[in-house]
């Protein structure tokens, strides 16, 4: 692609990147956003989709290696406008993006691109352009999905993204491959690609957030009482307190959030749960309390904590031998839970016992999504150790 042809599309992606920047804060080129941070950020990730690890079979996953070079695009994009004008981005792009051969040193192009800007804080754009030929994405390539992902990127501010009540976990699926599936069965030449896409983006989230499990706040906390005890029995270690914790919660959910939509009641639950459990802790370390061991209660969890019970669906019910031996991984794997410092102790629990997605778990602990990822891989680190006899990778 050369000439005016580039120009226009290049010109059409920096204008939408200026609007979803102006959607997250209307005087954005002021606020000194980190944007080389974003982009190394997403490096690792990227390099995490095409495989570094040597001591395991790993495949390069096309389709994510794709998305997050153009969540890096994104990013770069935005350092441009901040730095030039419209006419001299344009002119930076066109003489730095240049569809041509890899050099199948992907890996050492990615950290050299990614040395450059954490040492420079800035966008390296023949750096990026090597990186995307050593993975065979083409310039248009790289348009059509910046221009899929910015449609995504929109809808989400408008969903509610920015102020934590969009739901990017679609029925189990992120929004990221739902995007995919959808704009793969477009013409992206089309001159109204955008707004189909967003149309059907918004059928298809509207239709995953009205499914209910619950159709009333009662049957709601009737169903997350048991999770929400086992949470709170592993951290505290005493069930009075268990109990106490999860009834202040029940109460102020009720109190304050009763009336907001029904796929708000779990985060925000789970939100307040948090705040209690920190505030238990925290008045704990006051009066000069300390942890006590954990009693012989904890079979009684494993009862309540339904969602455990995935973890053992493959055992028979019928041998007595594998049954010992699975209660006996319970009573190991729960006592190593209530080891784990407070924030590990939540995201393990939030991401695998409770099945939330990394950024279900983020809002319910309020933090990043990094920092999601961060606790994840402690708290597994602390856990392999603990439970190195029976752990299985």
């Amino acid at each position: 692609m050369k000439g005016e042809a580039l120009r226009e599309k290049i010109k059409e992606m920096l204008d939408l990147q200026n609007k979803i920047n102006e959607k997250v804060h209307p005087h954005w080129r002021e606020q000194n956003f980190e944007w080389y941070r974003a982009i190394w950020v997403e490096c690792a990730e990227l390099l995490d989709h095409y495989g570094w690890k040597w001591w395991k079979k790993q495949s390069p996953n096309q389709a994510q290696i794709e998305l997050e070079l153009v969540d890096i695009w994104h990013f770069g994009l935005s350092i441009l406008l901040s730095n030039y004008d419209i006419e001299k981005s344009i002119s930076l792009i066109s003489e730095g993006m240049i569809d041509q051969k890899g050099s199948g040193k992907f890996r050492e192009n990615l950290e050299d691109f990614t040395s450059n800007t954490l040492q420079t804080r800035s966008f390296d754009l023949k750096r990026f352009n090597q990186v995307m030929n050593d993975v065979g994405l083409t310039f248009e390539k790289l348009y059509v999905g910046y221009i899929s992902k910015n449609v995504l990127n929109s809808f989400r501010q408008d969903k509610g993204y920015q102020a934590g009540t969009y739901i990017k976990d679609w029925g189990g699926t992120e929004d990221n491959e739902y995007l995919i599936r959808l704009a793969s069965k477009m013409d992206p030449k089309s001159e109204n690609f955008s707004s189909e896409l967003y149309t059907l983006m918004e059928k298809e989230y509207e239709a995953h957030s009205s499914k209910k499990e619950y159709s009333t706040i009662e049957e709601f906390l009737k169903f997350i009482s048991p999770r929400a005890f086992s949470i709170c029995f592993m951290s505290c270690k005493n069930r009075d307190d268990a109990h106490d914790i999860v009834q202040s919660s029940m109460c102020k959910l009720v109190e304050k959030y009763r009336n907001n939509a029904q796929s708000q009641w779990k985060p925000l639950f789970y939100t307040i749960l948090r705040n209690k459990l920190n505030d238990f802790h925290r008045k704990r370390l006051l009066l000069g309390r300390f942890f006590v061991e954990v009693d012989n209660d904890l079979e009684q969890i494993d009862n309540q904590n339904h969602s455990s019970q995935s973890m053992v669906n493959n055992f028979s019910a019928n041998n007595p031998d594998i049954l010992m031996d699975r209660e006996k991984r319970i009573l190991l794997l729960m006592s190593s839970i209530a080891e784990l410092p407070n924030r590990q102790q939540q995201a393990f629990i939030f991401r695998y016992l409770e099945g939330y997605s990394t950024n279900q778990t983020a809002l319910a602990m309020n933090c990043s999504e990094g920092s999601v990822k961060t606790h994840l891989s402690r708290a597994n680190q602390t856990l392999k150790f603990l439970l190195k006899d029976i752990y299985y990778d």
